[in-house]
């Protein structure tokens, strides 16, 4: 499976880096400090999960915001906000365009 992920730069996190966290995904606080000791992605989702990319954004942001290091990872390979930012604008292309096809199908089946 293709995965987009976040991981937690160190074997740490902070509180308030554990506060944010747990507001976006109700993750426990047990689960993200073991993730965060494993260097495991603190969330991660398939590369085609327009939500869970969301999510990943989302945190990243409100994470690095804060002043906690965080890494994002596209199949396996440090990857960079700018990608994650562009494979959502990529989404949201592809959803406008289907979305005029079938608008389109249909006018000219009436």
């Amino acid at each position: 499976m293709d995965t987009l992920g976040l991981k937690i730069v160190g074997t740490a996190v902070s509180v308030q880096g554990i506060k944010i966290i747990r507001a976006e995904t109700n993750m426990s606080i047990s689960e993200i400090k073991s993730r965060a000791a494993q260097n495991a992605y603190i969330v991660e989702c398939d590369a085609v999960d327009e939500n869970g990319l969301a999510l990943i954004i989302r945190l990243f942001n409100k994470l690095t915001s804060a002043g906690i290091s965080c890494e994002l990872y596209e199949h396996g390979r440090l990857s960079s906000i700018e990608f994650f930012n562009n494979l959502t604008d990529m989404y949201s292309e592809i959803d406008t365009e289907v979305d005029t096809l079938i608008d389109n199908e249909l006018n000219d089946e009436a």
